[in-house]
């Protein structure tokens, strides 16, 4: 049975996936470009991050996670491999660390930056 769900998926990611993905893993910089429908009107807007994570695999409930520092503020995005509303991947700079760490850096930084002013 195993074996024919994994058939299955096989064939489902081949008639519905994208086949331009590329190989992204945590600690990756990659930049994604991806529509946004404002109104009327259609536009693709890049995002550009540090993929912090991949769930579920390259199979067609696949995501990963990136994370940008915008104006002082950290943001995430959880993107699905085979949106259609992803035009194209680059991705611009490889390492090899499992990213959660960022998250909590900056956090204690300004703690110990907020006590040192007092």
């Amino acid at each position: 049975m195993l074996y024919f769900t994994s058939k299955m998926n096989i064939d489902l990611i081949s008639q519905f996936g994208k086949k331009n993905i590329p190989d992204i893993r945590p600690g990756d910089t990659v930049r994604v470009f991806y529509k946004i429908t404002e109104g009327s009107k259609t536009r693709i807007q890049a995002f550009e991050g540090i993929c912090i994570c991949v769930k579920h695999g390259r199979g067609l409930d696949g995501s990963f996670t990136l994370r940008k520092i915008s104006g002082g503020v950290g943001v995430e995005k959880n993107f699905p491999f085979h949106s259609p509303l992803i035009s194209k991947f680059e991705k611009i700079k490889s390492r090899i660390k499992t990213l959660f760490y960022p998250r909590f850096s900056r956090q204690k930084s300004q703690k110990s930056q907020g006590s040192k002013r007092l």
